[in-house]
């Protein structure tokens, strides 16, 4: 498991190094900038989502309740954008739609909104507000991580490369 780990650990830094080496006729420094700021975005949200797996956020049953049904839908939308990413690289082709969650983290926002409005956390203890909010900001940090990527990889062009390539 510790060599997954570590291995897991250097594919970022290894993918930078050759997204450097990249040599294209038409793949300028911007490209290159883009391609490095999107490895570096997605390997922070795959950070960032492993931690939210692994991490136990015990919220109160009332509101557990209330907030379970608006992270699983975003859940769901996070693995429809990850698998929209890897199907535009392993197609060679950028040139569509991605998913978007937009809609589920506005759900968020809208629930939020409501225990705030309602009061629900006005009977618990400090550690029950920060909890939920340590939860929103991460979801919310990689659902915009995820809609930058998938604005990114719109702008690589990568279809003008696929087939063509050397490092």
């Amino acid at each position: 498991m510790e060599k997954i780990q570590t291995r897991l650990a250097l594919l970022p830094i290894e993918a930078l190094q050759a997204a450097n080496r990249i040599r294209l006729p038409g793949f300028t420094e911007e490209q290159r900038r883009q391609f490095g700021l999107l490895i570096r975005v997605l390997s922070g949200l795959a950070s960032q989502r492993t931690a939210l797996m692994t991490r136990r956020f015990e919220l109160p049953a009332k509101l557990g309740a209330l907030v379970h049904g608006e992270f699983e839908r975003l859940e769901v939308e996070f693995d429809q954008m990850t698998d929209a990413f890897a199907d535009c690289f392993r197609q060679g082709d950028s040139r569509r739609e991605f998913p978007t969650v937009r809609g589920a983290l506005d759900g968020m926002r809208q629930c939020v909104e409501r225990i705030r409005r309602e009061h629900i956390l006005a009977a618990e203890s400090l550690d029950a507000p920060i909890r939920l909010l340590e939860l929103v900001s991460r979801y919310q940090a990689i659902g915009e991580g995820l809609e930058e990527c998938a604005g990114l990889i719109q702008s690589l062009k990568i279809h003008r490369y696929w087939g063509d390539y050397a490092l």
